[in-house]
């Protein structure tokens, strides 16, 4: 989870403890996130001259997307049932999309 500490997210909910998102979630020190090639890695993008690849984010089930930035990950997105993630390159914006109420 140290590596999680290190990267910027949305996994917390509170931008004073750096471990909010343990919490959260209910993890515990020894847990793992897997990152994957998957939906919105397939092909890689450039933003302000780098690449960027989103992969999707899975801890037990899909939790969200990881964002790579020249092959190392920068962001981490956490969304409610996931259902896409996109670049929209000529503004450097990440959208991400999950459940929709019915």
């Amino acid at each position: 989870m140290d590596d999680v500490r290190k990267l910027k997210h949305n996994l917390g909910d509170d931008d004073n403890d750096p471990n909010s998102f343990m919490n959260n979630y209910g993890w515990d020190e020894g847990d793992t996130l897997t990152v994957v090639k998957g939906w919105g890695g397939s092909e890689p993008q450039k933003w302000n001259g780098k690449e960027v690849l989103i992969y999707d984010l899975y801890k037990e089930g899909e939790l969200g997307y990881a964002i790579l930035i020249d092959g190392k990950i920068e962001y981490l997105i956490g969304i409610y049932e996931p259902h896409g993630c996109s670049l929209n390159a000529k503004r450097g914006l990440v959208t991400a999309h999950g459940h929709e109420p019915g």
